[in-house]
């Protein structure tokens, strides 16, 4: 596959970056475009996603704007670009969830503007029809509520203690004297799972290059 090998070519996975990107995941001041371009960069294989038609990606900014999606498919029926955008999806969830007790909340139930700036909730919905989960009726079922109150509502009562006790028991999170803190090894380790756990769902490279990919 000579775009493939053109694309790899003398790229391999940035450790200290991803050192850096995991020495700051709890940093309040480290925001989710810095952590999405420090990915990028760390990882060159979620190159592997899509194919520019040079063969030549771009990273990060207004260079995403030029990846030109592959004509390969994957084998759950999604293109390359689509996974790609789940694969960013997982990456940012993990941010969230990493810093819930900061700014994940807000993050994770309501996203970034254009700017890069976490979204906050636009308040309850008007009219004596709107149902909200900052109503007094705890029982209005999710399904009835609107997009908007639905994100309230999980920004408000989900289960968010139950998120950080998992990542405390994968040993992703430690707790010590009260004050959370990062495990570099296990992190480094999640993300990069993370970057390439899709790579091998590309029908035209799973079978010839699985092997290379698992020792990325």
């Amino acid at each position: 596959n000579a775009l493939l090998f053109a694309m790899m070519k003398d790229q391999v996975t940035e450790w200290d970056r991803v050192e850096h990107t995991v020495s700051r995941l709890r940093d309040p001041t480290y925001s989710l475009r810095a952590f999405f371009r420090d990915c990028l960069v760390a990882f060159p294989e979620l190159r592997l996603y899509l194919c520019p038609a040079d063969g030549k990606a771009a990273v990060g900014g207004k260079g995403m704007s030029r990846f030109v999606a592959s004509t390969f498919t994957s084998q759950t029926g999604r293109s390359p670009f689509e996974e790609y955008q789940r694969t960013i999806g997982a990456l940012f969830a993990f941010y969230w969830l990493m810093r819930a007790d900061l700014d994940g909340r807000d993050g994770f139930c309501y996203g970034v503007d254009m700017d890069w700036r976490i979204n906050r909730s636009k308040g309850s919905p008007k009219g004596k029809d709107a149902k909200s989960s900052r109503s007094t009726d705890k029982f209005v079922p999710t399904g009835e509520l609107t997009p908007e109150a639905r994100r309230d509502r999980f920004r408000d009562h989900g289960q968010w203690a139950k998120f950080q006790e998992l990542l405390l028991d994968a040993g992703l999170l430690h707790r010590e004297k009260g004050q959370l803190s990062v495990n570099t090894e296990r992190t480094k380790a999640m993300l990069a799972l993370t970057a390439i756990h899709d790579v091998m769902k590309m029908e035209a490279r799973s079978e010839e290059h699985t092997s290379e990919l698992q020792s990325l």
